[in-house]
């Protein structure tokens, strides 16, 4: 059947070409402009006229008698789009299309609304950047009544994620996965106008963290209130601190007793916020409960000391750090490295004790004992010539030294010079008298292990 109606519009196609080859034009009627009567026009609207007849040499479109398009033969599947001035906006206008077949033409004019103003006056919510969980109820207000529909679609894909086409203008949106989105409002005219919105999606827990105290996460022995940081794109809900295996304390304060000895341990600061999400934060602590260290002290213990007072240095370590170190006798000393004096008394063995606080207030003692010897070694001579003796040759002197604590050394000086010394009991020296001059000058010196000295008497040789 397809092929006879072909063939049959073929022949008659022949039948209207003229002698010298020119084609005959068919008369064109039942033209219509594709519009309906009184509707919303703008220019984005696509007009598909039609018609009857063959032979089209041209169409036209025309607003109010101005030719708004022209296409010399026929129109695309696409349709003609309407050209509207702003000035036009709101006025009745009459839409002509004339389709023309060589001589003839045929026209048909409808009557529409001009609208060329895009719908920006919408709001809608959420608000951009605001933080969002779950599904999103992206809601329009304000809407006009020429509203014809809103599109949601993802920008990074372009894949459409909702259509409304009547109010209620609410479009649910899965935040999960779609943050970043294009909303197209488009009303009955064809004008439309695009929203961008950027929400921050929320599926993890507060970070809640304790605020760093003077001495980091060294605690003092006993109760604690630690303050502590909540970090969150949205509102916290609740707090929670565990430790030792139970429910400590709530709220954003740590309240709890960390015990009366030092030792290291762990809590968990459980945070969940307004959508639910909740995130485990471990806490770390130590706990001091010591005082400070000693790391050096003199004098060194058993040392033997001379002298009025006894001077003595100290370092020491801690956690906390060193609050003031006391040698016990003395006023306080802040500053390291600390020293301080007390008087030495009587000669005998006496205690040295620094006492030490940390910056918690925690405590320690250090003591050493020493021996206080301000009493002179003994020494007297054993074998030696007489003061004002007539001495040659080699010269031999013997001498005796005693002392509580302990002879260092016995010293021989001639002439107020040292020329010799022995460190063992039975102490003997001897010199050449012909090196030390016609009147020779001599005397023994003694120091005890204290540092103690005495002197012999000295007498006076000739040659």
């Amino acid at each position: 059947m397809r092929r006879v109606r072909s063939a049959a519009i073929a022949a008659f196609i022949g039948s209207l070409i003229l002698a010298n080859g020119t084609p005959a034009f068919a008369a064109v009627s039942d033209v219509s402009t594709g519009l309906t009567e009184g509707q919303r026009v703008g220019n984005r609207t696509v007009v598909h006229p039609v018609w009857t007849g063959s032979g089209i040499t041209g169409i036209e479109v025309m607003i109010n008698s101005r030719v708004s398009q022209y296409v010399p033969a026929t129109v695309e599947s696409t349709g003609l789009t309407l050209r509207f001035a702003s000035s036009e906006d709101g006025k009745d206008l009459d839409v002509t299309v004339r389709v023309r077949s060589g001589d003839e033409s045929a026209e048909a004019t409808t009557r529409v609304h001009v609208d060329v103003v895009a719908p920006t006056g919408v709001k809608l919510t959420p608000a951009t950047e605001t933080v969002v969980h779950g599904l999103v109820p992206v809601t329009a207000t304000d809407v006009p009544d020429d509203i014809a529909e809103m599109a949601v679609r993802d920008v990074r894909t372009g894949a459409q994620l909702a259509r409304v086409t009547a109010a209620p203008w609410v479009a649910q949106i899965d935040s999960k996965t779609n943050s970043f989105l294009t909303i197209e409002v488009t009303d009955l005219a064809g004008n439309s106008y695009t929203y961008i919105r950027s929400y921050y999606p929320d599926y993890s827990g507060p970070y809640v963290s304790p605020e760093p105290g003077e001495h980091g996460d060294i605690l003092p022995t006993g109760h604690s209130r630690i303050y502590t940081t909540v970090t969150d794109a949205s509102k916290v809900d609740r707090i929670e601190f565990w430790a030792d295996g139970q429910l400590r304390s709530t709220g954003r304060y740590i309240d709890y007793d960390f015990g009366k000895t030092s030792r290291t341990g762990s809590g968990w600061l459980l945070a969940w916020d307004e959508w639910g999400n909740e995130r485990i934060n471990e806490f770390t602590f130590r706990v001091d409960g010591s005082g400070p260290v000693v790391t050096a002290m003199t004098p060194a213990n058993g040392a033997l000391v001379r002298g009025s007072r006894i001077t003595s240095t100290l370092k020491a370590a801690d956690v906390t750090g060193v609050q003031y170190a006391t040698l016990v006798g003395a006023p306080s000393d802040f500053t390291a490295p600390y020293a301080s004096s007390i008087a030495a008394g009587a000669d005998g063995r006496r205690p040295v004790t620094w006492y030490l606080v940390d910056s918690w207030g925690n405590s320690s003692t250090f003591t050493r004992y020493v021996t206080v010897d301000n009493t002179k070694p003994a020494l007297r001579l054993t074998s030696a010539p007489k003061n004002n003796a007539k001495v040659k040759g080699t010269v031999k002197i013997a001498a005796a030294a005693s002392d509580r604590n302990g002879v260092n050394r016995v010293e021989l000086l001639l002439n107020g010079k040292l020329v010799a010394k022995d460190v063992k009991a039975g102490y003997a020296f001897s010199f050449k008298a012909s090196k030390y001059g016609k009147k020779i000058k001599m005397q023994l010196r003694a120091y005890d292990r204290a540092g103690n000295i005495t002197y012999t008497t000295a007498r006076t040789y000739r040659r």
